[in-house]
């Protein structure tokens, strides 16, 4: 274990080395805020978890960094939220053991795998999806990682997995609704995109990123995506379109006037579907159910695995280097 954390001590020195040019940044908390101005009182419009690859686009005003993510959105993040990494420790970093955290649950990052009283000692809490450099140890309970500011510390064996692993994941559908059913009851946030509060589209994208693709930020953007399976003429289904409709199918309401998407669901079948809503819930398409949800439906829109694929994170020259 010595061994292990001498090396991780180098790669920690390695993410904090300071250059002229930085190309790339880490967020170093859990969940680092991406908003419209470089200032704390600008709309929120993104989040990013630990660990999660970003371009730096441009140096701000004070402390704040431009930055753009792997999905291509960009927003301002404070620097004190950032790892700045010129583009030698951005390559070091692709190349360097990862581990990703897939666990819904609150995760934390502990100084000692041995509790002091009822708790371990913690360094800091994680969500899910946040990125750790480390290896996973067949049989450990803990694995030891560094965070992308150089601490360190240990994390549960169950809660993480080679980063590879993660990204060589395949796209099913049908697991969109089960995942987004692990957040029921967190509270809605406009521009969340973390486990801990999140958007109608900030879900759909955790549930599609748990298998390693990427979905554009937005719901407008989402909306493009994949082969329309209904598109209701009322604004809302007939039985005959909701037997259309299989669990996954990601369902997107708004203006029946102007057909701008403003909402984003998943289908869970049986005429319900779960979304983020002042918090995460079920509700139901069908106008007699009692959690029947009075939004115009525009359409609703089916991904297939060949269309998850061009979002996957194993292409994605973010995450890993290029061949």
């Amino acid at each position: 274990m010595r061994k292990t954390l001498l090396i991780f001590s180098a790669l920690a020195a390695l993410f904090s080395a300071r250059g002229a040019d930085f190309s790339n940044a880490l967020p170093t908390v859990s969940v680092a805020c991406m908003r419209s101005e470089p200032r704390h009182g600008a709309e929120l419009v993104s989040q990013v978890v630990m660990g999660t690859p970003l371009r730096v686009l441009e140096e701000g005003r004070g402390d704040w960094w431009r930055v753009e993510t792997p999905e291509g959105y960009q927003g301002w993040v404070i620097g004190n939220s950032l790892s700045l990494l010129d583009a030698a420790g951005f390559a070091d970093w692709q190349n360097t053991p990862r581990l990703y955290v897939s666990s819904p649950e609150p995760q934390y990052v502990c100084s000692d795998t041995v509790a002091r009283g009822a708790i371990l000692p913690r360094v800091s809490d994680l969500a899910n999806g946040a990125i750790l450099a480390g290896s996973p140890a067949p049989g450990a309970r803990f694995f030891a990682v560094t965070l992308p500011d150089g601490r360190q510390g240990y994390v549960n064996s169950y809660a993480a997995a080679p980063l590879s692993d993660w990204a060589s994941r395949h796209y099913d559908a049908p697991r969109m609704p089960l995942t987004a059913s692990q957040y029921m009851g967190t509270p809605y946030l406009w521009g969340g995109t973390s486990g801990k509060s999140m958007d109608c589209s900030g879900l759909t994208k955790i549930c599609a990123y748990d298998m390693g693709v990427i979905l554009p930020r937005d719901a407008s953007q989402q909306a493009k995506e994949g082969k329309q399976v209904v598109a209701p003429a009322g604004g809302h289904p007939s039985e005959e379109e909701i037997a259309l409709l299989q669990p996954g199918d990601l369902l997107f309401f708004g203006n029946p006037r102007t057909r701008k998407v403003n909402h984003v669901g998943i289908y869970m079948g049986d005429g319900r579907f779960i979304h983020a809503s002042g918090r995460v819930k079920v509700n139901s398409l069908r106008p007699d159910a009692p959690d029947y949800h009075r939004a115009t439906l525009l359409t609703a829109r089916r991904l297939s695995p060949a269309d998850a694929a061009r979002f996957s994170a194993a292409s994605n020259p973010l995450y890993f280097p290029k061949p």
